[in-house]
């Protein structure tokens, strides 16, 4: 039997537009559920009069999360503001990513950063996504926060857990780990959500690999990011 093709929902001609909460919408923590409300319907037809087709929701909101997530610490209101965004503007016949900070943990109750791909942080992307993508009708997923900046603190990371395979490759194996955790576990949720990167504007300078682009700029994914 052969496997059925899968159809991704997905624009002709992308125009998008990133709404992040407390900025775009949600600005005030002591705003009331209506007020939020309001707030994400303004954001959208903000949206939809530019001429956008698709909106991109970041899931963080300062130290917590906006979906539901068994492993995060979440945003404070008494209804899910991501379903309500996601909902409004499927109403509004956008197109709907969310973006995925791959590299966060929880931590005494706050959302911060990690560089560890770890046991524990390889099950948390797993549980994450898979919150996520069951609980929203979003159309694919974006991975975001998988570099690793070289330094002090990530070194000591190696020395720990590095084993001997070589610092960049330490770190190259970190961004690897949980990058490809989080495609599976978007695909086992649903095959039809599709996964794509927040990539940097430059992944190499010609100067830096042959392969490289012709810019100079000041950061590249690979040789400053570990992300290849």
């Amino acid at each position: 039997e052969t496997e059925q093709e899968i159809e991704y929902d997905r624009p002709e001609r992308m125009m998008a537009v990133t709404l992040t909460a407390g900025v775009d919408y949600y600005t005030d923590a002591a705003m009331t559920d209506e007020q939020i409300m309001a707030s994400v319907d303004g954001a959208l037809k903000d949206a939809e009069s530019l001429g956008a087709n698709t909106v991109i929701f970041e899931t963080a909101y300062g130290d917590k999360v906006l979906y539901r997530s068994s492993g995060m610490p979440q945003a404070q209101v008494a209804f899910d503001i991501l379903n309500y965004a996601v909902s409004k503007a499927k109403s509004m016949n956008f197109y709907v990513y969310a973006v995925y900070d791959v590299l966060l943990k929880n931590e005494d109750g706050a959302v911060v950063p990690t560089n560890n791909a770890d046991r524990e942080q390889i099950k948390l992307i797993d549980s994450n996504l898979r919150q996520l993508v069951d609980s929203y009708e979003i159309d694919a997923v974006l991975l975001d926060g998988f570099t690793i900046e070289k330094g002090s603190a990530t070194y000591q990371d190696y020395a720990q857990f590095g084993g001997g395979i070589g610092y960049e490759n330490y770190l190259r194996s970190t961004t690897e780990s949980a990058v490809e955790t989080a495609y599976r576990s978007v695909k086992k949720s649903d095959p039809a959500v599709e996964v794509g990167l927040m990539a940097d504007p430059v992944w190499a300078n010609s100067a830096s690999i042959a392969d490289g682009s012709d810019t100079e700029a000041d950061w590249e994914s690979y040789g400053d990011g570990c992300a290849d």
